[in-house]
């Protein structure tokens, strides 16, 4: 059995997992690991038809601190210049622009798999031969050892995968395709690992957490999310297009929303791609095993202008999932924390917003000349009084527009269209709601 001790271990190679670790290198002084299952290796994107269809629209914040950490997200996909809400069948809409709040853009779209190989060639590159990361590819969290007074004991053993089949997922913070796994007997190729803090970015799915101590709570929307890519020929209105506006159209089932992504420039028969998530009810989900693009056309109108091509759409079910509590140097960032429903498209973005947090957590008490040991034992406690704010209001806000915009009652459609009319109008209620959507808290 090998044994080693690192300061920060981070369960979950995930994008979040994996820009937590770089921030850990970049931000600090410390020394980091990260346990994954599946090995970590470069992605691959094949064009539009890539083995991870999931895009995500990166706020003006999350933009801005992973140039800190050297990634330059434009490189990686197009800026959002204007965003349209409309709701089906009202008249209410209202347009957020870059130009109301003088910046340059609103967020940046980027495929979640092209965004984690930038991070990956970082780490790689930078750090491996560092000394200050180690890397258990392969490998699962078995057990955690919480002696008083005393760094965590992990122990890991060697991943089994006892599932041919794969389940598609749209959880940011795990592979697209995700084997289920098992926990080993003992005899089996395993070590472990001795640190001071414990970060959880594995999803929602791992019971680990729950046996640790966070409460695990689950708030079902009754709807479930298609994911594909779609590709209009002919633009409707130019003041869409120039500058790339991304979409928000609600429905009686749910919200669709488009985001703006790169077309190669070899397909000079689609005008424009966009990344698509489609909220639909539980009926509806039976008939998605193909876009009905007549369908998306009558639903979604014609701003965008006529949907002529999509790729193959996943459909997986939309919940709430929380991790809370605070477990002695041990913490939730992401996914693990919180999974949202994509109506706001802030579930990313909150977890770097984590990222974040954890990092000011660590230089701030640090500073002040206290060792990591002293800041282990009440880090979860600091941490979490940092994050209170921003998650509940993020969350409250998500299931809120989820409640208002997902129904079709003659009393709530004229208050939500009322609504969307006065943002348009107030300059300083659009103003509140375009920060909102930039990732300020």
């Amino acid at each position: 059995m090998q044994n080693q001790s690192v300061d920060i271990v981070i369960n979950g190679g995930s994008t979040i997992g994996l820009l937590t670790a770089l921030a850990v290198l970049e931000q600090t002084t410390l020394t980091v690991a990260i346990i994954e299952a599946k090995p970590i290796a470069e992605p691959k994107i094949i064009g539009q038809e890539t083995v991870d269809p999931r895009y995500v629209a990166l706020a003006q914040n999350s933009v801005t601190y992973l140039a800190e950490l050297d990634i330059d997200v434009h490189e990686l996909g197009p800026s959002i210049a204007q965003i349209h809400v409309s709701d089906q069948n009202h008249i209410g809409q209202c347009r957020l622009t870059a130009a109301e709040v003088s910046v340059p853009e609103l967020g940046v779209v980027v495929n979640l798999s092209a965004l984690t190989k930038r991070i990956t060639d970082n780490l790689y590159s930078k750090y491996i031969d560092s000394g200050r990361i180690l890397i258990f590819s392969g490998m699962v969290l078995q057990a955690v050892e919480k002696p008083a007074l005393a760094p965590l004991k992990l122990h890991l053993v060697q991943y089994s995968n006892t599932n041919t089949n794969t389940n598609t997922n749209t959880n940011t913070d795990t592979a697209f395709t995700e084997p289920e796994s098992k926990r080993l007997e003992d005899g089996m190729s395993q070590c472990t690992i001795t640190t001071e803090l414990l970060f959880f970015a594995d999803g929602e799915r791992s019971p680990l957490k729950t046996e640790l101590g966070f409460t695990k709570s689950t708030v079902d929307f009754g709807q479930f999310g298609v994911v594909a890519n779609v590709a209009v020929d002919r633009i409707a209105y130019s003041r869409y297009h120039t500058p790339l506006t991304a979409f928000e159209r609600f429905t009686k089932n749910g919200p669709l929303a488009l985001l703006p992504i790169h077309t190669p420039t070899d397909q000079a028969e689609y005008k424009q791609w966009y990344s698509m998530v489609w909220c639909i009810s539980e009926e509806q989900k039976t008939g998605f095993a193909e876009i009905d693009l007549a369908e998306l056309q009558n639903v979604f109108g014609d701003r965008a202008g006529r949907f002529c091509a999509s790729t193959k759409p996943y459909v997986f079910p939309l919940k709430l999932t929380q991790h809370q509590g605070e477990i002695e140097r041990c913490i939730c960032l992401g996914n693990a924390a919180q999974a949202l429903h994509p109506i706001a498209g802030q579930g990313f973005n909150l977890g770097v917003r984590d990222i974040q947090d954890a990092i000011f957590t660590l230089q701030s008490r640090l500073k002040h000349g206290q060792t990591l040991a002293q800041v282990a034992s009440r880090f979860s406690v600091k941490y979490s009084q940092y994050r209170q704010t921003d998650r509940s209001q993020t969350i409250t806000t998500t299931s809120a527009l989820v409640s208002i915009f997902s129904n079709d009652l003659p009393g709530v459609s004229l208050l939500r269209n009322l609504g969307l009319i006065t943002l348009h109008k107030n300059p300083f209620i659009k103003k509140y709601f375009t920060q909102l959507a930039m990732g300020q808290k």
